[in-house]
C-alpha cells in the first residue's frame, strides 16, 4: 500500500475562515491520529480553479468543486475494491468536517489515503481522436483511478496482446485475432469523412501498384486495401514507411497517411487523387467505420470498469474546447480544424449501426484474409521498404 493517495487543500477566500477551520482540522486530525492536511490560505475567490490530481487534491468551497471531490473520494473507494481491498477502519465520505458557524457544511477531506499499488493498466492511442476517451482519465475525476500510458494504434494492440496492458485503444483488426472483453458504447468512429486516414495517389486509383503506408495502424492498411479491391479493382503492394508524406510518395504510387499527421495535409493540395477512407467505407456500405475500441482482458472488464470509461469520456465530451486549446497547438494543428474534426468527423459513442459496421469490416477482413492465406494480423502486413 502506498501511502499519500490523496490530500486536500482548500482554497478560501477569507482569513477567519481559513483560522477557523484550520482550527477544525487541527481537532480532527487529533481525533483520527492521521496526518494533518494543508490548508492553504489564498485571495482568491471560492470559484477558484481546481486541480485534480494524485496526490493532491486542490479544491474550493464552490459547490462544483465539492462534488469533484466527492467523485474522487468515490473512485478511490472503487480502486480498492477493484484490487479486494478492505477499507474496514477507513474513513467514510459522511464521516467529513462539520459545518462552521455561519457557514455551510463544507465537505473537507484531509486524510493521507492509501493508494493501490497494483492498478488496471490502459494503453490509449497518443492521436488526437482519443482525447476526448481520456481526458477525464487526464484532467477529471477519473484520473489516477488507471495506470495509463500512450501508443500508437498497432503498438498498444501489442501491449494488450503481450500482457503488458490490461485494456487497450484496440484496433478493429485485431478482433479477428483476439477474443477480447470490450468496453461497450466507446471506441473511435466515423459516419463520413474521417478527415484523418487519407490515401493521396500520384496515379488514378485503379492503376496503384504499390502504396507506402504508415505502419502505425493496421485497421487503416486493412481498409485501404479492402477499398481498392472492391471499389477500384486493384490490389497494390503494401510498403511500410514513416509518416513522411513527400517520401511517401517517391517510394510507392500512392500514400496511406494516417492520425495526426494526416490532419497536417490540406486534402485539396495533398495530391491530384486523394480518398478520404471514411468517406469511402459509407459511400460503399452506407454503414460507419469503426477504426478502434476500448478492449482486453475479460476478467478486468466489469462493469463497474467501464463506467469508469463512460466517466471519463463524458468529463471529455463536455470540455471539448478545453481539449481543443490544450492540444491543438502543441500537435501542431489549427485550431479550427481541431474543432471541426472532434465535433464533426470523430464519434466516440457507439450504438448499433456502428457495430454492425464494425461486424461488416471484420467480415470483409476474414475474405481477404481467406484470399490472401494469411491471418488475420498478416493480412493487413507491410513489407519494409
Amino acid at each position: 500500500m502506498k501511502k499519500g493517495g490523496i490530500l486536500l487543500s482548500v482554497h478560501c477566500d477569507d482569513a477567519e475562515w481559513s483560522k477557523q477551520a484550520r482550527e477544525l482540522m487541527k481537532a480532527r486530525a487529533r481525533k483520527t491520529s492521521r496526518p494533518l492536511a494543508k490548508l492553504r490560505r489564498t485571495t482568491e475567490s471560492v470559484t477558484s480553479r481546481c486541480h485534480v490530481h494524485e496526490p493532491s487534491v486542490h479544491l474550493s468551497t464552490d459547490a462544483s468543486r465539492k462534488r469533484i471531490c466527492r467523485q474522487y473520494w468515490k473512485n478511490w473507494s472503487r480502486n480498492c475494491r477493484l484490487h479486494g481491498l478492505r477499507q474496514a477502519g477507513l474513513p467514510k465520505w459522511s464521516d467529513r468536517q462539520p459545518s462552521v458557524p455561519g457557514r455551510r457544511a463544507t465537505p473537507l477531506l484531509h486524510w493521507d489515503l492509501p493508494y493501490p499499488e497494483q492498478r488496471i493498466r490502459v494503453c490509449a492511442v497518443n492521436f488526437l481522436n482519443t482525447s476526448p476517451l481520456v481526458w477525464g482519465m487526464l484532467h477529471g475525476a477519473e484520473r489516477g483511478v488507471f495506470d495509463l500510458s500512450f501508443r500508437v494504434p498497432s503498438a498498444c494492440a501489442e501491449e494488450v496482446s503481450a500482457g503488458n496492458a490490461d485494456i487497450g485503444i484496440i484496433p478493429s483488426i485485431e478482433l479477428n485475432r483476439h477474443e477480447y472483453g470490450r468496453v461497450h458504447g466507446l471506441g473511435i468512429a466515423c459516419r463520413g469523412a474521417v478527415r484523418s486516414i487519407l490515401l493521396i495517389s500520384k496515379t488514378p486509383f485503379p492503376k496503384i501498384a504499390t502504396l507506402a503506408a504508415d505502419t502505425s495502424s493496421r485497421t487503416s492498411v486493412m481498409l485501404a486495401q479492402i477499398i481498392l479491391a472492391r471499389r477500384y479493382g486493384t490490389k497494390p503492394r503494401v510498403i511500410g514507411h514513416r509518416p513522411q508524406f513527400q517520401q511517401m510518395l517517391a517510394a510507392a504510387d500512392a500514400a496511406l497517411i494516417i492520425g495526426d499527421p494526416a490532419l497536417h495535409l490540406d486534402p485539396a493540395t495533398a495530391g491530384p487523387h486523394v480518398l478520404d477512407l471514411g468517406a469511402e467505407w459509407h459511400d460503399m456500405t452506407r454503414l460507419p467505420m469503426v477504426f478502434a475500441i476500448w478492449a482486453g482482458t475479460r476478467s478486468v472488464i466489469t462493469p463497474e470498469v467501464q463506467s469508469i470509461f463512460h466517466a471519463s469520456y463524458g468529463f471529455g465530451r463536455d470540455h471539448i474546447e478545453d481539449i481543443i486549446r490544450a492540444e491543438a497547438d502543441p500537435r501542431g494543428i489549427p485550431r479550427e480544424l481541431a474543432r471541426q474534426y472532434l465535433r464533426n468527423h470523430i464519434v466516440s459513442e457507439l450504438g448499433p449501426a456502428e457495430y454492425q459496421g464494425l461486424e461488416l469490416f471484420l467480415e470483409y477482413a476474414r475474405s481477404a484474409t481467406i484470399i490472401s492465406g494469411q491471418d488475420a494480423g498478416a493480412a493487413a502486413g507491410i513489407r519494409d521498404a
